[in-house]
């Protein structure tokens, strides 16, 4: 019998000292994004969890061993996945005007897994900036966040793609969320060189900061890999 991401659920709840569905739903109603309903047909295997929650619910039960990719796994049938489109690139000392930004369809990646029901993007990048997780000329793949991205906790421990506006001018990169205890996010990017090293924070005061998307994997063409591994 497969362990299931529900199953997998429940034992993490059970073992964060939770005997009971409403004890942990009213112990974090506050933060988490969804009604009581709707946890209770995640941990029943009846509602596929989606990229929000599994992101919501791993960092509540954190400590007691669960996953991202423990509640939204990989669907490695690699045949039956449709294109990636590539939204954008990744190139961390350039600067844009958004009020000139090309709306071009974008091309689209093959051979990249399904991840459930869920939208995912691709960015290519172009420079060292995230080096430590993807390799300049290969793709990081993301889903997308619209609108409020919520709770900055949630985030704790994620590669965000992220971007930083100036007036008209635009920059988008991708970065490790580090939970200070101010309740913000330290946002730093997650390379091996030094000139990469200025930090951002989220939320700001004047609103300069956006969450886009939360790294899911990444993809080189050159070996077709799809990997998920930090």
């Amino acid at each position: 019998m497969s362990v299931t991401p529900a199953k997998l659920l429940k034992e993490a709840r059970r073992k964060a000292g939770y005997h009971k569905a409403r004890e942990a739903y009213d112990a974090h109603e506050h933060s988490w994004p969804f009604k009581y309903s709707t946890y209770v047909s995640y941990e029943n295997g009846q509602r596929p969890i989606t990229a929000d929650a599994a992101r919501v619910l791993s960092a509540t039960y954190k400590r007691a061993g669960l996953k991202f990719s423990d509640l939204y796994p990989i669907d490695e049938d690699i045949q039956t996945a449709p294109d990636v489109p590539v939204v954008g690139v990744i190139r961390m000392d350039t600067w844009f005007d958004i009020r000139l930004e090309d709306k071009k369809t974008p091309k689209r990646l093959k051979g990249i897994p399904k991840t459930g029901s869920e939208a995912r993007h691709a960015l290519h990048i172009l420079d060292n900036s995230v080096n430590r997780y993807v390799e300049p000329g290969d793709f990081a793949i993301y889903t997308p966040i619209s609108g409020d991205a919520g709770e900055p906790a949630q985030y704790d421990g994620e590669l965000l793609y992220i971007e930083v506006v100036q007036g008209h001018l635009a920059q988008r990169s991708i970065r490790m969320a580090k939970m200070l205890k101010t309740g913000r996010l330290e946002l730093l990017p997650y390379s091996t060189e030094a000139k990469y090293a200025t930090a951002c924070f989220y939320p700001c005061t004047d609103g300069a900061v956006s969450v886009l998307g939360v790294v899911i994997g990444k993809f080189s063409q050159r070996r077709s890999r799809f990997s998920t591994d930090k």
